[in-house]
């Protein structure tokens, strides 16, 4: 038999997480119209996607938005953070790339590096004919630039963009597509 204690502190497990991703996408929708030429701001926002608590460079040559993310503090060490579990690293990406097409409308492309053993490009057009194929309100280049529209799409969309890279099957047809590629 279940006790109370227990179901109780389901709950409050529940409802911290909820609270948590909420918070997350409320924090995200903050940075509609981001200018890929703002390094502060960008660098904030990497830090608040998927495996920012990671160290990473930034580099923003030609607007692209090129994020090197510590893998390995060095040769002979294991993974750290976020991306020391490679489960993580199709999901992880895809969900940054998701919200920085969304939220850095004038980046040209995405770069994302672990270290010096996997990488992964694509260019924003390729990104924005993705998901303008997925999500029937996507917005337009213009309504990019409009933060109130931005925050209502991210509203009206975060639990859909969880599933989306949270789906296996859509993972697996999006990185045969674009590939990530190891270095050796």
């Amino acid at each position: 038999m279940i006790s109370w204690k227990k179901i109780v502190f389901f709950i409050i497990c529940f409802l911290l997480l909820t609270a948590c991703i909420n918070g997350k996408e409320k924090m995200l929708r903050d940075y509609g119209g981001t200018y890929v030429g703002d390094a502060s701001t960008v660098s904030s926002l990497v830090r608040s996607l998927l495996g920012g608590d990671t160290p990473f460079g930034l580099d923003l040559t030609d607007q692209v938005i090129n994020v090197n993310y510590i893998y390995r503090p060095d040769q002979n060490s294991e993974p750290v953070g976020y991306w020391s579990n490679l489960d993580n690293m199709e999901k992880g990406f895809l969900f940054n790339l998701v919200y920085l097409t969304i939220l850095v409308p004038n980046a040209n492309g995405y770069v994302f590096n672990l270290g010096e053993e996997y990488s992964f490009s694509i260019a924003r057009e390729t990104m924005v004919e993705e998901l303008q194929t997925i999500f029937s309100d996507f917005p337009t280049e213009d309504e990019m630039w409009d933060q109130e529209r931005i925050k209502q799409f991210i509203r009206d969309n975060q639990d859909f963009i969880i599933e989306l890279v949270e789906n296996e099957n859509y993972i697996r047809v999006f990185f045969d597509r674009y590939k990530i590629v190891t270095e050796s």
